[in-house]
């Protein structure tokens, strides 16, 4: 879903050849300026989650992917750092540059996109959501019901396997704990994403 990615996916004719059904990306406005036209149109759908779970799931995939940035930082440290995300959802669905400020009018426009433009699901009700772009998608198309099961069976796992992957004390660094509403540090994260919880 970065850039290269997308410009690989133009330049090998992805989307015109018919090779992929679905195609993930972050960079929503570069992949449908470049990758989309008018006579090859995607449908977007995405997965909202609350923002401050988002920002601190995003310190810790930080941890891990980049230990020497935050390898020895807290979540505290993380939060007044500028590594800290700050109205993530609202910058990518608006298109606002990484060195801009989010606006009240960009979301605004996240808003409509979100109202105009997509299937929303929520990541704290993923089976649901799934089922449901399953319906507008016409995913659901199944030769047997043996496979219906084995598909429900299968994503199923998956969910229940992030969802303890994300509350395991390994991933949450020995802290195993999360701020809760109220705590300073929740107001921090709040305050870094508050167009983001409008959104």
């Amino acid at each position: 879903s970065i850039k290269a990615g997308i410009d690989r996916a133009v330049t090998h004719g992805l989307v015109e050849k018919g090779h992929a059904d679905v195609i993930s990306v972050t960079r929503l406005h570069y992949a449908s300026d470049f990758l989309f036209s008018p006579h090859h149109r995607g449908r977007l759908y995405t997965m909202l989650r609350d923002p401050i779970e988002r920002a601190i799931e995003s310190y810790y995939h930080l941890k891990v992917t980049q230990p020497d940035v935050a390898g020895s930082m807290t979540l505290d440290e993380y939060a007044a750092s500028p590594y800290a995300e700050k109205n993530w959802v609202t910058r990518h669905l608006a298109g606002v540059p990484e060195d801009s400020e989010v606006t009240e009018k960009h979301a605004l426009l996240a808003k409509e996109v979100l109202r105009r433009k997509a299937v929303v699901g929520l990541y704290k009700e993923m089976e649901k959501s799934l089922v449901r772009m399953d319906k507008f998608f016409g995913w659901n198309d199944y030769d047997s019901e043996a496979d219906r099961e084995e598909l429900f069976h299968c994503r199923h796992g998956v969910i229940n396997r992030d969802r303890l992957w994300e509350s395991d004390e390994e991933i949450t660094f020995g802290t195993g704990s999360r701020p809760q509403e109220g705590d300073p540090l929740y107001s921090a994260l709040k305050k870094l994403n508050e167009i983001d919880m409008d959104v």
